[in-house]
């Protein structure tokens, strides 16, 4: 059976982004087909392309996606054509890190999200473009980003829910819950609690909106990019801050001032960056977190010896340490409940228009893309 989509596809580690035909050879066993409804853009997409990430090109992008289930593979037993899903990482769910409810640690979490190749054999691409070139697939189980997806049977979660809805609930895959998890999962604050979220992207405001759950006494947005500053929703944040020029330690005086020299519960590093990890340790109040959500930095200058006066605690965290099949369904829950309103942070495309995203994403002028298929 030859099956095709028009996907996004990267040739070459920096090479061009383009909306190709992309062949697959068949379904696998535990393999879905799904009609994509959308699939929105992260940072985790631009940096494969770049060859920055753990999947490197010829490959297919895409993994935050949302869709209809056409065809399924012989072995499937949770779902059948007709079914909407929401996509997310894959987890082989019998190691002892999934058995323990610890799926975002899974044992084998390279190989079913980043190696590229069908589960059950090491060298079967089940891609290829038009030119018979061979392709990496399955990036966060999935390569979601077309008209059509071959997605893994583990990175998908059945859901209730309208087309229209399904355009909203893509967004959910990778960066929303990342963010929300690491307040809810990871922090599990008490109610009155103060933040300090580096990063104004989509996962930083995802942890926003979730910390709002809680009546938090303060909530406070750092980036570099004023412009990006000026798009949060007026709700999400008590206080913001632009620290672009500022000397090092002048952000954690501001938070410091700000709370009146109380300091805050949580530091959330959505930024990956080394030096805004320790800014945020100075920030924190005693027995404070600093838990780190984005990817980047690789090290940071962390004073030992204020973490040990202080109790604190630095912490990373995958996915917001989520299960999705669970977490999903639950944000959608409080999403319904007004609870938990996301949708105020999406911008809607066609899916021809991912160069139209890649300039807007440049200029910061928006928070997070959906491509509507």
């Amino acid at each position: 059976m030859s099956l095709t989509s028009q996907s996004y596809v990267v040739r070459s580690p920096g090479g061009p982004i383009t909306l190709e035909t992309v062949h697959y050879d068949h379904i696998g066993d535990h393999e879905l087909l799904l009609r994509n409804v959308a699939v929105s853009v992260c940072a985790s997409d631009i940096k494969a392309a770049a060859g920055k990430f753990f999947m490197k090109p010829p490959m297919i992008l895409g993994h935050e996606g949302a869709g209809i289930v056409e065809k399924v593979g012989a072995k499937v037993t949770a779902f059948k054509p007709g079914d909407k899903v929401v996509l997310h990482y894959s987890s082989c769910k019998s190691c002892g890190a999934c058995v323990a409810g610890n799926n975002p640690y899974c044992e084998r979490m390279d190989q079913l999200n980043f190696g590229g190749l069908r589960e059950e054999s090491d060298t079967s691409k089940a891609a290829t473009a038009e030119d018979s070139q061979p392709l990496n697939a399955f990036f966060f189980g999935q390569s979601s980003m077309g008209r059509q997806a071959l997605v893994r049977e583990t990175s998908a979660v059945k859901v209730d829910a309208t087309e229209d809805e399904l355009r909203l609930f893509a967004s959910l895959s990778c960066g929303v819950q990342t963010g929300a998890g690491a307040v809810l999962n990871v922090c599990r604050p008490s109610p009155g609690a103060a933040y300090a979220i580096f990063g104004a992207g989509a996962v930083g405001l995802a942890a926003a909106l979730a910390a709002r759950l809680f009546s938090p006494s303060h909530v406070i947005v750092i980036d570099i990019s004023q412009k990006k500053l000026d798009l949060i929703p007026s709700e999400l944040a008590t206080h913001t801050i632009c620290s672009s020029g500022l000397e090092r330690g002048s952000v954690a005086a501001q938070i410091e001032r700000l709370t009146a020299m109380q300091g805050v519960d949580y530091a959330l590093d959505c930024a990956g960056n080394g030096n805004l990890i320790a800014e945020g340790c100075t920030a924190l109040k005693k027995r404070g977190m600093v838990v780190t959500i984005g990817g980047g930095a690789t090290q940071a200058p962390l004073d030992i010896n204020e973490m040990l006066v202080k109790g604190l605690t630095y912490r990373g965290t995958h996915q917001g340490d989520s299960v999705s099949q669970n977490f999903i369904p639950y944000l959608i829950k409080l999403w319904r409940a007004g609870q938990f309103p996301f949708d105020r942070l999406l911008s809607h495309y066609k899916l021809e228009d991912l160069p139209q995203v890649l300039d807007d994403l440049k200029d910061d002028k928006i928070i997070k893309p959906v491509l509507v298929t």
